[in-house]
C-alpha cells in the first residue's frame, strides 16, 4: 500500500493469513462468489477455509480419467531411455493424498549428503568478464600522444542544391 505521508509503499499484514497465504485476489473472488451462489457463511476464517476446500475438492474431482491418463503419459515418459539416462532413479512418481503434519516430523537436511549434482550446482561461478578483451589497435589507441594534432572538425553549412541545377 502506498502511505502518502511517508511516500514510500509498505507491507501490510493478511488478517486471515492461513486462508490467503499465495493465493491470488481472483481465486478468492471466484470462493467468494461459490460461497455466495451456495447461499454458505463465508464470515468467518473457518469458513472460508471450508470453502477453499470444497473448491480444490471439486477440481480434483472434475474427470479421474483425465487424471489416469496423465499418470500414464508421465510414466511413458519415464520411460524414454534418454530420459531414464539423465534422471537415472532419482525421479520417482507416488501419487498421496497430503496429510498435516508437526514441525517434528520434518528431518533436518544433512549437508555431508550432497551428491556431485549438487556440488555442481551449489559451486560458486566464476565473475563475468567487464567487456571484450583489448585487440592491437586498441592498444595502439592508447599509446598515442594526447597533444598530437587532432583534425579540424567538419564545416556544417546548408547546402541550396536547388540553386545548382538540382531539385526545383
Amino acid at each position: 500500500m502506498w502511505n502518502r505521508k511517508t511516500r514510500k509503499y509498505i507491507e501490510l499484514q493478511c488478517a486471515d493469513e492461513r486462508y490467503a497465504n499465495g493465493m491470488p485476489l481472483w481465486l478468492h473472488k471466484k470462493i467468494q462468489d461459490e460461497a455466495k451462489s451456495e447461499g454458505a457463511a463465508f464470515n468467518t476464517e473457518e469458513e472460508r477455509l471450508s470453502m477453499r476446500g470444497k473448491l480444490v475438492q471439486a477440481i480434483r474431482n472434475i474427470s479421474p480419467k483425465a487424471l489416469a491418463e496423465s499418470r500414464k503419459r508421465v510414466a511413458q515418459l519415464l520411460e524414454i531411455p534418454r530420459v531414464k539416462q539423465i534422471t537415472g532413479s532419482i525421479v520417482d512418481l507416488t501419487n498421496a493424498e497430503p496429510v498435516a503434519i508437526s514441525l517434528g516430523d520434518f528431518i533436518s537436511h544433512d549437508r555431508a549428503a550432497l551428491t556431485s549434482l549438487d556440488h555442481e550446482i551449489l559451486s560458486p561461478r566464476p565473475a563475468p568478464r567487464k567487456g571484450r578483451a583489448k585487440t592491437p589497435l586498441d592498444h595502439r589507441r592508447e599509446e598515442t600522444d594526447p597533444t598530437q594534432g587532432q583534425l579540424p572538425p567538419p564545416e556544417r553549412t546548408r547546402r541550396n542544391i536547388a540553386g545548382r541545377g538540382g531539385y526545383a
